[in-house]
């Protein structure tokens, strides 16, 4: 069962001084009995007070190592008087703020003047440990009035203040904000998708977003559930960090015009992989179960490429992937972080990005894809985090001897 945490942020956003101020709670479930629960946060924000009616003390502590991916952050412990049964509940006050004007060369997370993404890249928020699960959220924001401001669901603008409320579990609170956003807004019955952009021609805008219900539609069929009722898409106003995706948010980085509409089977893949990541996200992202997120999420892109452009075109990428899973390490427990010497980030790509795409097409033609796609089905029902609990569901709607092929593959070079 999942963690009913719930955050509560006031978040005021002053760009020109790349400062903010924050002041909010956490409502926190236990899911166990539990002493302290762990935060990271931005390593320039400074805390003004922590507190609560269980809340006993609290102190940034060292890191083992930096997180992979928030590896400017601090690591915060929150103790509480007494341990906290299985099921209950505490509110976690907290008062914080500071300029932010670090963070790596490659991160899609920035704070300037003319643009501001923040999310678990750049922990502005106190981001709860994987550990403890997922949360939702509701957010205001108050910002110049210049400014637009987004987060994952519609926005709610009273001329001062910004309102977001996101109820379905997530990993994250991302919050956009600049003067130069635009929206253009594209509807079918049942979901709508927003497209934020800020250099794009209002026609390019438009077409991602039919772009994106389309491949929405295809994936909800696939895969089960219902498209969401309201999904943003951001051009972000950044040179370099590339693209992601949050339940209900798509970023997509290197948004332009001309390549967009003239490359269009690329740019369909790199879409449909931040779109399926709605449903394959459930997997830990730091460690070597990452692989069932990426991997699925870039053959559900492939999958959606042949049903749009036909069999030789997802032929084409196929042997593009092929080529350059040659040779790559086994998937099975492989070193996820790309900082060790005997795996380098290049061949941590190689290993989600291709060789996981091979051995499931390979697998779906063994197994059948009808089989295969009851698998995709069960896995995303079932939130399924572990190659474990993956291969145990081949085993059960496919058959026995796919899933012993695809452990052996997994271990294999």
């Amino acid at each position: 069962m999942e963690n009913s945490h719930h955050y509560d942020i006031h978040l005021e956003l002053k760009p020109a001084e790349q400062r903010l101020a924050v002041e909010g709670k956490l409502t926190f479930a236990a899911a166990a009995s539990v002493q302290s629960v762990i935060f990271y946060l931005h390593s320039q924000l400074e805390v003004g007070d922590i507190s609560g009616e269980l809340v006993s003390g609290y102190g940034f502590q060292e890191m083992a190592a930096p997180g992979v991916f928030f590896p400017m952050a601090r690591m915060l412990r929150v103790t509480f008087t007494r341990p906290l049964a299985p099921g209950e509940q505490t509110e976690i006050r907290f008062r914080y703020g500071g300029a932010i004007t670090q963070w790596p060369t490659w991160s899609a997370n920035v704070v300037s003047p003319g643009w501001i993404e923040m999310g678990l890249y750049l922990p502005w928020f106190p981001l709860l440990d994987k550990e403890f699960g997922s949360f939702t959220y509701d957010l205001s924001v108050d910002c110049d009035p210049a400014y637009q401001v987004r987060s994952s669901g519609a926005p709610a603008y009273d001329g001062k203040t910004w309102r977001f409320s996101w109820d379905r579990p997530t990993n994250d609170i991302v919050v956009i904000a600049s003067p130069d956003l635009k929206t253009v807004t594209v509807e079918a019955p049942g979901c709508r998708v927003d497209v934020h952009y800020v250099s794009l021609q209002e026609a390019t805008a438009h077409q991602i977003g039919e772009d994106l219900l389309w491949l929405l539609a295809r994936f909800s069929e696939w895969y089960g559930g219902p498209p969401l009722p309201v999904v943003s898409l951001v051009q972000p106003g950044r040179a370099s960090g590339g693209g992601y995706s949050r339940l209900g948010l798509v970023v997509m980085g290197g948004l332009v015009d001309q390549a967009y509409m003239e490359k269009r089977k690329q740019y369909a893949r790199y879409l449909a992989h931040e779109a399926a990541h709605f449903w394959f996200s459930s997997a830990p992202t730091a460690t070597w179960e990452d692989w069932l997120n990426e991997s699925f999420s870039e053959y559900s892109a492939l999958l959606a490429l042949r049903e749009k452009y036909g069999s030789d075109v997802f032929e084409e990428f196929m042997a593009i992937k092929r080529e350059k899973a040659l040779g790559a390490a086994p998937i099975w427990g492989f070193d996820r972080s790309g900082a060790s010497p005997d795996l380098p980030m290049g061949e941590v790509e190689a290993i989600l990005y291709h060789k996981g795409v091979v051995l499931l097409h390979t697998l779906s033609e063994r197994v059948g894809p009808m089989k295969f796609m009851q698998v995709c089905r069960e896995m995303v029902a079932q939130k399924t985090q572990t190659t474990a609990g993956f291969l145990a569901l081949v085993a059960s709607y496919a058959d026995q001897c796919g899933a012993e092929w695809m452990e052996e593959a997994l271990k294999a070079r």
